[in-house]
């Protein structure tokens, strides 16, 4: 089932066109890295399927035409973090102080009741490891534990889809492969859609499927591997592939490997054999 559908979207900023008449659907479960130059749009894409930008075409999310009357109730299944927690985060603006607090808020807001707060809570905690941090005041969190924060309280209620807009920016290496690690477990046990926008072509590795943006446009949307194949084009969009792949490619090249192996640890215990 789709749960995403994109129709002859264009947008422009001022004057300039972002995108021209794209197409694309994203299909129930799917993990999708969207990758692509400065200002090709990622960020923009991600605000249009929010409903926080506004373009010409069509846009489905959940089988409900994204507009005015159905922005709302669209937005309650959807979680979003972006690069900057201090934008995120309710405590920044209103009263409240703690991390507990600050994932309480959501729902509050959607007429949870106390201990159900506190069993989804207790649950998202243990889930991404901040048990030690829920009666810390924010401010004595680092930038990369505010960003765990951010993707607990993004996840907190339960949504259907996950849109993350350079959510990775600014952590820890060891930080970003916990929460990758987490986010996979939720989408194969849960079924959880997750779409990210990054620079970092590294990062598309944890996903099933990748779409590049360039030039106004999509330039490859498909499997991991059938857009790694596509080197030439990648360059074009000022892409160079990961590590991983690179190595792969190479050791398959000269019949080391049998088949494409993405994962440090899986590419050394296989060689060690």
């Amino acid at each position: 089932m789709n749960v995403i559908k994109v129709e002859k979207l264009t947008f422009f900023y001022e004057q300039n066109c972002i995108f021209k008449d794209i197409n694309f659907e994203v299909v129930e479960g799917e993990f999708l890295t969207i990758l692509g130059p400065s200002g090709s749009g990622k960020s923009t894409l991600l605000k249009l399927l929010l409903g926080l930008e506004h373009g010409i075409g069509k846009i489905e999310v959940l089988n409900k035409e994204l507009k005015a009357e159905t922005t709302r109730e669209i937005r309650r299944e959807i979680g979003y973090v972006c690069s900057d927690s201090s934008k995120q985060m309710i405590s920044k603006q209103m009263i409240f102080q703690t991390v507990h607090e600050e994932l309480s808020f959501p729902l509050c807001n959607l007429c949870y009741s106390k201990q159900e707060i506190e069993s989804k809570i207790n649950e998202i905690s243990e889930l991404f490891q901040i048990q030690h941090l829920l009666q810390k005041n924010l401010n004595e969190l680092t930038n990369s534990q505010k960003q765990v924060i951010c993707f607990a309280t993004a996840l907190i209620y339960n949504p259907k889809i996950l849109l993350l807009d350079e959510a990775f920016f600014g952590m820890e290496t060891l930080t970003i492969k916990r929460i990758f690690k987490v986010l996979k477990k939720l989408n194969r046990e849960k079924n959880l859609t997750i779409i990210s926008g990054t620079s970092m072509i590294e990062q598309s590795l944890f996903g099933k499927k990748i779409m590049v943006l360039n030039d106004n446009n999509i330039l490859l949307y498909g499997k991991n591997q059938d857009v790694f194949d596509e080197e030439k084009k990648l360059k074009k969009a000022s892409l160079e592939l990961p590590f991983m792949v690179e190595l792969s490619k190479k050791l398959y090249y000269y019949d080391l490997v049998k088949k494409p192996i993405y994962h440090m640890e899986r590419m050394v215990n296989h060689l060690w054999k």
